[in-house]
């Protein structure tokens, strides 16, 4: 769908309303009420086949009667007569049009076969079909509210947040909402169905709105999931942050996995990892997007250092650790200058230390609190700063008086009230908006925020991708799932280290090769359709001499005859024995929807027990891939836990980077598994003991 076409959706500058109505709560007249109270500046075309004027405004009785190429048609008519007042607008040359009705794709097979037939009426006329399903929308800057939900007129034309809900209910919430916090909203937009239009067509808009600085999100499907990829880029390259809430969490049915990475990555995890590389702010409840939408939309520079705090209550000075621990967030040490300033200010059993607690000496001093998180803002250790007080009535006091110190701040501030129950002074509320403040209710909630939008901040910082490799890709040949000598063939001409080995297909082979290579050395069954040798005794260990692998040879054909009676193998590959160090795993899914993702973590058997693991997209650089490596759970085992060397993380890295790579540029693999893949000490290497590709 064009720009243009969206544009005559949401900057119409003639509307027709198809089922205007008297009754003051239909569809009609709600969206016509809006339209009058917004004092909208387009024409107005109503149809209403037995009323020839509503509140003094003319009805035609078709939309045959209408004039030719209005802009936006709102179809408030029941869903048996949508299609054929769609078909009607076409022949008027209408530009787009919104559906509210619903019974579609959202309720069987029957009203999906319906919405396949409206999309396709819409696409090929080239109209900008809204809905079905939906409660509209509104563009506030453009006095356009298209929906049955009360928009108020806006107090500014200040850039503000666009709101795009699949949810007209979270639609709805969330501007009133952000109504309440005084944050300007630009657009509230409800997918509904999204049979023509969807949740990117909208981002791509407000990315290059000059009146949309923040977009809030409610998906619960991305329908365009590259897409999106690419336009979260966009917003991180223009500075505008999307804050996204996303459900379904549970993996859609998807096919088997040949590998424990399929396994593993599945489609929310995916999801969440590739949009967070691309600085999306992911949250988990519809009080955190409307927390972390409205406090981005009030401070455009998003911080990168911790937080200081300041409070009156001691014992929320404890805690404010413990808080700020779970949601990632440092509490710098002030700078000494900061620490004499408060000190020199506050009685001399008073903490000046971050989190500044003022004590009870602010209710002689009301003004300390605003001076406390003043001084904080001044520091150059403290990215932004929490105002934590109790919720009684001296708190409208501190908000008179700190919110003309903290006007304008750059730094992002937040006030926070002890306990979400108290009631709320109108004063407190007005003081803080004047001020361009914004208010929560809990610490919790406005440490939380600012933690987001910390991470926000953060994330723009870093360039992880890598430049293209200059040298060419190996060819890759391989077909379906390939057999361990194959896979490791190909990683061999990569440059990734394996085990010296050779593919035996007797016995005599097999004592030769190990001869070669030297003991102990190990045996591995090798055939396509074995992807988990183990499980049929298909790898034998520690094979010391020669004696040891002829009984070995024996043993493990034995062992898969009985397991897979039947299947013929293609040889037995005879490796060295490896030592010992810690056991990673590097794999790679290529996801339908959203494209190839990396997986790192712990392997062998602890990648199932403990699924320690990050995801990342595969263009990562080398630094980025240690810096992931760092934030796994184990990472202290990797960093030398308990007197241990650190582990050799860049030659992990090397290999991720290099595999990420080369997969890029074959688009025929579909999943890699290397697992386990040995990590020695700092500077010996590490090494793909056991390989899967799937293509």
């Amino acid at each position: 769908m064009t720009t243009v076409n969206v544009d005559r959706l949401l900057s119409p500058r003639s509307v027709v309303v198809v089922g205007a109505s008297a009754r003051p709560e239909s569809p009609g007249a709600r969206v016509f009420a809006g339209l009058k109270r917004l004092d909208f500046a387009g024409a107005i075309h109503l149809v209403n086949p037995t009323r020839a004027e509503l509140d003094g405004h003319p009805c035609v009785a078709s939309i045959s009667a209408i004039p030719q190429e209005v802009d936006l048609a709102v179809l408030c008519v029941p869903k048996d007569a949508v299609q054929a007042s769609l078909e009607a607008c076409i022949e008027r040359k209408v530009g787009a049009a919104v559906v509210f009705a619903a019974g579609y794709a959202e309720q069987d097979e029957g009203g999906a076969q319906e919405q396949r037939r409206l999309e396709d009426t819409a696409r090929a006329a080239g109209i900008a079909l809204l809905g079905p399903n939906c409660l509209g929308f509104a563009n506030l800057r453009a006095r356009a509210p298209i929906t049955m939900v009360n928009i108020a007129k806006p107090a500014s034309d200040a850039p503000g947040v666009a709101i795009v809900a699949q949810s007209g209910a979270f639609m709805s919430s969330l501007y009133a909402t952000m109504s309440l916090k005084g944050t300007p909203v630009s657009s509230i937009i409800s997918v509904g169905n999204q049979a023509v239009l969807g949740v990117e067509d909208f981002l791509a808009r407000f990315i290059d709105d000059d009146g949309t600085c923040v977009m809030a999100v409610f998906a619960e499907r991305l329908r365009e999931p590259k897409r999106f990829l690419e336009l979260a880029a966009r917003a991180r390259e223009k500075h505008k942050p999307i804050v996204m809430m996303h459900t379904g969490r549970s993996s859609k049915a998807r096919d088997a996995a040949a590998s424990h990475t399929g396994a593993l990555a599945g489609d929310d995890a995916i999801m969440r990892a590739l949009v967070a590389h691309e600085s999306v702010i992911l949250v988990d409840s519809i009080d955190e997007l409307a927390d972390v939408a409205a406090l981005a939309a009030a401070f455009p520079e998003a911080p990168t250092k911790g937080v200081g705090v300041v409070t009156n209550s001691g014992a929320l000075r404890g805690i404010t650790f413990d808080f700020c621990e779970s949601a990632g967030l440092d509490v710098p040490v002030l700078d000494a200058a900061t620490v004499e300033k408060m000190a020199s200010r506050l009685p001399a059993y008073a903490v000046a230390e971050n989190p500044i607690d003022v004590t009870v000496q602010a209710i002689a001093e009301p003004d300390l609190i605003g001076a406390g998180a003043r001084a904080l803002l001044d520091d150059p250790n403290i990215g932004s700063a929490v105002l934590a007080v109790h919720a009684g009535k001296e708190a409208a006091e501190y908000a008179r008086l700190a919110g003309p110190m903290l006007a304008g701040s750059r730094k992002p501030v937040a006030y926070s009230l002890l306990g979400e129950g108290a009631p709320l002074s109108p004063e407190l509320a007005a003081a803080l908006r004047e001020n361009g403040i914004p208010l929560f209710r809990s610490v919790e909630r406005a440490l939380g925020a600012v933690a987001k939008l910390t991470g926000y901040g953060r994330s723009r910082l870093r360039s992880p991708r890598a430049a293209s490799p200059s040298a060419p890709v190996p060819v890759f040949a391989g077909a379906g799932t390939l057999t361990e000598h194959d896979s490791k063939n190909w990683l061999r001409q990569l440059g990734i280290a394996v085990p010296k080995g050779a593919l035996a297909k007797t016995v005599s082979d097999a004592t030769r090769i190990a001869k070669d290579i030297g003991y102990p050395v190990v045996l591995k069954a090798q055939a396509s359709g074995l992807a988990h040798k183990s499980d049929a005794g298909g790898v034998i260990l520690n094979i010391a001499d020669e004696v040891a692998l002829l009984r070995a040879w024996d043993e493990l054909h034995a062992n898969v005859r009985r397991a897979r009676d039947g299947l013929a193998l293609d040889g037995v590959l005879v490796e060295s024995m490896a030592r010992k160090g810690i056991e990673l795993v590097i794999g790679i899914k290529r996801d339908p929807d959203w494209g190839p993702v990396m997986l790192l973590g712990l392997g062998g058997i602890w990648i199932e027990i403990l699924k320690d693991v990050r995801l990342m997209p595969l263009d990562f650089t080398e630094a980025a891939i240690v810096e992931e490596l760092t934030r796994l759970r184990a990472s202290g085992v990797l960093q030398g836990a308990r007197g241990n060397r650190p582990a050799d993380l860049r030659a992990v890295a090397r290999i991720a980077a290099t595999l990420g790579q080369a997969v890029l540029a074959t688009p025929q693999v579909k999943e890699v598994d290397l697992n386990p893949v040995i990590v020695y000490p700092e500077g010996e290497g590490a090494v793909a003991l056991d390989a899967l590709i799937v293509a």
